[in-house]
């Protein structure tokens, strides 16, 4: 499962990396949209944030109990201990910790919100709080993810790349072929 502040780029490196493993890509978000037939941003504005990050445990609960799943989860999954003790308590799981300097991801999802590919991000526009979250959600994906990556510097192939040799997956081949 990935794991990272907003702009990491779970989603992406997600998908690449379910590709390159031939298995399912879920991602948190995405699917409590479906489940739901609202956008997290409707839902999270109608039920609140309390709610919304319960439907959310729920969801990543049930994906946890899935074979062969990449799962990204939303930036703020780890902010609830529910959350965390599931997570930790997933003992098939690979956390992987998509790490990055705050000011470059901020910057990726300020381009994303101006380009118009921009998903629902609550504390985009809050710099002060969303700092201070980073900085706690850092401390506990540091200390819980199994694998942590910087993706400053790293394209998303580059990140799949290095997850794909922890997993113990030699050939990343699959990763370059991905269109």
């Amino acid at each position: 499962m990935l794991t990272g502040f907003m702009g990491s780029g779970k989603s992406t490196v997600g998908r690449l990396l379910a590709r390159a493993l031939e298995w399912e890509f879920l991602d948190s978000d995405r699917q409590i949209e479906l489940e739901n037939g609202e956008t997290a941003q409707a839902l999270f504005s109608v039920l609140g944030e309390t709610r919304f990050r319960e439907m959310e445990a729920a969801v990543i609960a049930r994906c946890l109990g899935k074979q062969n799943v990449v799962l990204a989860l939303g930036g703020a999954v780890i902010d609830l201990q529910v959350n965390r003790t599931i997570l930790a308590q997933s003992q098939s799981s690979v956390i992987v910790f998509l790490d990055g300097d705050f000011d470059l991801l901020m910057e990726r999802c300020l381009l994303q919100e101006q380009t118009g590919q921009g998903i629902y991000r609550p504390l985009l526009h809050k710099k002060d709080i969303a700092l201070s979250r980073f900085a706690t959600r850092r401390e506990w994906n540091t200390a819980h993810a199994h694998l942590r990556i910087d993706v400053s510097n790293r394209t998303c192939e580059a990140s799949v790349a290095v997850i794909l040799q922890h997993l113990g997956v030699a050939d990343s081949e699959a990763v370059k072929a991905s269109p």
